[in-house]
């Protein structure tokens, strides 16, 4: 009987396990019926059939794990070439991100750069533009330039150009002194004192003296107050010759 189920159980993946044990008990007890039974017959029978049974049975179960062994190998094999996909995914994906950002970036500063070039541009909570300079002559003769800026305050309180940017001009590398106006006749003074409230625009005149009548002179304006000079700089040349 036992070598019947033996026999039976070999050859089905994993039961196998059982039958190989179901065939050693049986051939134990058929050896031991092979030497005390006078009939030999059933007894040589029932060693053959699990003889053939334990090897099988073996076999058998070899095999079974072998492949599932293969599996599995090919599993962990198949998980791990898509967690390199994936990271290799990922990792073009951030370069691609970052090679993006990093020329939004630099075509950002290089408009910047343009537009502050250009004499006008956002310094902080203000816009200025560097709009127009003409020559003209003050107290004593002196040479001076007349600069026009237009001022927008964005910011949320009531400023003027004069407490909200910083105006200079050089000529020939030396900045050039204020030229201070007691009359309107040649500009009104008086307009870069003016508050304006959010959102107003207002054009106001500052006037330098001049060092000479033919070197260029360039003015730049920023925000009066930048502790770490963050907010930039408008510049723009006037050619005075």
């Amino acid at each position: 009987m036992l070598a019947i189920l033996g026999i039976i159980g070999c050859w089905i993946p994993f039961l196998n396990f059982i039958s190989i044990w179901i065939a050693v008990i049986g051939l134990v007890l058929a050896l031991v019926g092979l030497f005390l039974s006078k009939k030999k017959g059933l007894s040589i029978a029932a060693v053959v059939i699990c003889a053939v049974s334990l090897i099988v049975g073996i076999g058998m179960y070899y095999a079974a794990g072998k492949a599932a062994g293969n599996e599995i190998k090919e599993g962990i094999s198949s998980a791990l070439e898509g967690s390199e996909d994936k990271e290799g995914t990922e990792e073009a994906e951030k370069e691609e991100t970052e090679e993006q950002t990093e020329k939004a970036e630099k075509a950002e500063k290089a408009e910047k750069a343009e537009t502050e070039a250009n004499g006008k541009g956002n310094l902080g909570d203000y816009n200025v533009v560097i709009k127009s300079a003409k020559t003209a002559v003050g107290r004593n003769d002196k040479p001076i330039i007349i600069v026009t800026y237009e001022f927008t305050n964005y910011s949320s309180e009531e400023n003027s150009f004069t407490w909200a940017i910083s105006d200079k001009a050089y000529q020939s590398g030396i900045e050039l002194s204020d030229y201070y106006s007691y009359s309107e006749d040649l500009y009104d003074s008086s307009m870069s004192y003016k508050n304006i409230k959010s959102g107003a625009t207002i054009e106001v005149s500052v006037a330098y003296e001049l060092i000479n009548d033919y070197a260029d002179v360039e003015v730049e304006a920023s925000v009066l107050v930048d502790i770490f000079d963050s907010n930039g700089k408008v510049t723009k040349t006037f050619s005075i010759s």
